[in-house]
């Protein structure tokens, strides 16, 4: 078992029936892998936490760049937007303002 603030997760993606959990520790990216659906996460996790396509959810908080369909969470992660419907949720539906270096 292992413990992860929710601050620290970046995002989380689907991989067949297990998921990976992108997180920062010591300040480093880590990926834990866990058997679970993406659903579950869905339901438990707060409002910052966004389902942005079938695979992958993403912490709001923790995108520093968003360019294309490309969002940079730290200086060595970047997650790449799956499918054109992710994209248009991103940019056009949430409307989100995202840091820009």
């Amino acid at each position: 078992m292992k413990a992860i603030p929710l601050s620290s997760i970046l995002a989380i993606e689907a991989q067949d029936h297990y998921a990976s959990i992108h997180y920062i520790c010591e300040e480093k990216v880590e990926n834990l892998f866990v058997f679970a659906k993406l659903g579950d996460f869905e339901k438990s996790l707060p409002s910052n936490f966004i389902r942005v396509g079938r695979s992958q959810i993403i912490n709001t908080r923790r995108v520093l760049k968003a360019n294309g369909n490309e969002l940079k969470f730290a200086e060595t992660y970047v997650l790449r937007l799956k499918t054109k419907a992710s994209l248009k949720f991103f940019y056009s539906e949430l409307s989100l303002t995202v840091k820009k270096k």
